[in-house]
């Protein structure tokens, strides 16, 4: 069965190194931005606001962190590590990498300052 809320998707990643970074990014948002509501939308977690989109999931031997502000994705890279890859709208890390968690939820502020993400 599918998941239907962050909770569930989080659930079905116990006991795997996935868990614990999507459950510290979900609580990042809950409580730095309780007025940003999450979803499960595609699939995975996301926040919409100001016509942008933050999200993230998991894989096998990485965590994804994806973003429709383009523009702040590309200054993103000049701030991950070597081993990050990336597509048009993510950039994916490896678990093994807890210090790009800080990184990545800089840029979640720096997305939300940007966009309009503002208390409603």
């Amino acid at each position: 069965m599918k998941p239907t809320t962050i909770e569930a998707y989080i659930a079905q990643y116990e006991g795997q190194p996935a868990a614990a970074w999507l459950r510290r990014f979900a609580d990042y948002m809950q409580h730095t931005y309780p007025y940003i509501p999450g979803v499960i939308a595609y699939q995975v977690p996301l926040y919409r606001f100001g016509g942008i989109e933050v999200g993230f999931w998991a894989a096998k031997k990485h965590f994804s962190f994806h973003t429709t502000a383009f523009d702040l994705l590309e200054e993103l890279k000049a701030q991950l590590p070597p081993s990050a890859t990336y597509s048009k709208s993510c950039a994916r890390v490896s678990y093994d990498d807890e210090a790009t968690i800080p990184v990545l939820l800089a840029m979640i502020d720096r997305i939300v300052a940007a966009y309009g993400g503002g208390e409603a």
